[in-house]
């Protein structure tokens, strides 16, 4: 599954080793509650693997403005991942942050 993969690589740890279907529609529902504008340079980044140059280019935004949305993105998927107990543990230095691309 293409979410799940790429939540993997972005860095997240779970509550269960194995990755299941319920974890990867929790994300989804996750990414889901993101503004349109967050949102969207997620999916384009981290998922699609768009760069920010082109990313910058198809929303007609400057590269700088992807590039911040993407952080803030971050920022709030992992706050919303462990609010809802989707994250086995708190932040911690943003070091899953540093796994993503």
């Amino acid at each position: 599954m293409k979410v799940w993969t790429s939540c993997m690589r972005m860095g997240y740890r779970y509550e269960e080793s194995v990755p299941s279907i319920v974890q990867a529609k929790q994300i989804v529902e996750c990414i889901r509650i993101l503004p349109i504008g967050y949102r969207t340079v997620l999916n384009l980044y981290a998922i699609e693997g768009y760069s920010h140059k082109e990313i910058a280019d198809m929303l007609d935004i400057e590269e700088s403005t992807s590039r911040s949305q993407y952080t803030r993105a971050k920022q709030m998927l992992e706050d919303i991942l462990v609010k809802k107990k989707i994250l086995s543990r708190p932040r911690e230095k943003a070091e899953w942050l540093l796994a993503i691309r």
